[in-house]
């Protein structure tokens, strides 16, 4: 069976990127004005300290305390990692939150995590449509989808920073479609798959369905 066509070429202009950080500023923008003593999402929602206290207590007491955290629930403990799953976001964080303080280097986590996205979504789509200007496009499509942008105002990044990885195992499987020898794209697409599923569980199976839906298609063509 001769190769598939290799794909287009997935690198992105700076204008591409620059948008996206531009995008993911304007997003972030009340919490990065008020750098230092706001955190992004809306004051006074019940879920806003869910995922913010997780990042504190794991960067601050260590992943063990989040196993009889009784941050939620007091006085009865709670196991955080049954509950909330691997903390990954918040491993992820804590070399900002150190080095900047709290909650600077949380906020400056959040924007750096929605710039991520747009940046793998535009490499994705500068991929499959060869074009940079709809790599531009689907980036900040991705960046202003309702569900992640509810997300964060409920004080919820870890969808953000969980969805930084469906780009990457799509665009990281297409190249392992497109060219038989690129062994090593399929396995990067396998560790972003897992990335996804340790940051929410559930992304899992959305991610496993977007991925045999490409594999299925693939056999089809």
């Amino acid at each position: 069976m001769p190769p598939a066509e290799s794909p287009p070429n997935s690198a992105l202009p700076r204008w591409v990127l620059a948008v996206q950080f531009a995008v993911a500023a304007v997003v972030l923008g009340p919490a990065l004005v008020h750098l230092g003593v706001a955190l992004p999402g809306q004051a006074g929602l019940a879920d806003l300290p869910g995922t913010v206290n997780f990042h504190w207590l794991i960067q601050t007491h260590g992943v063990g305390a989040a196993t009889e955290s009784s941050m939620m629930m007091h006085p009865s403990t709670l196991n955080r990692i049954v509950l909330d799953g691997i903390p990954l976001d918040a491993l992820a964080s804590w070399p900002l939150t150190a080095a900047l303080g709290w909650p600077t280097g949380f906020t400056v986590f959040v924007w750096l995590s929605f710039a991520a996205l747009g940046t793998a979504t535009a490499w994705l789509s500068r991929m499959w449509w060869g074009s940079p200007f709809a790599a531009a496009v689907a980036g900040v499509v991705a960046q202003t989808h309702p569900f992640l942008v509810r997300e964060l105002v409920y004080g919820r990044p870890t969808q953000v920073f969980g969805a930084i990885f469906l780009p990457l195992a799509l665009g990281l499987m297409l190249r392992r479609l497109a060219d038989a020898e690129r062994r090593y794209s399929g396995l990067l697409a396998g560790v972003a798959w897992g990335l996804g599923t340790l940051s929410y569980w559930f992304y899992g199976a959305y991610f496993g369905v977007g991925m045999l839906v490409l594999l299925a298609t693939a056999g089809w063509t």
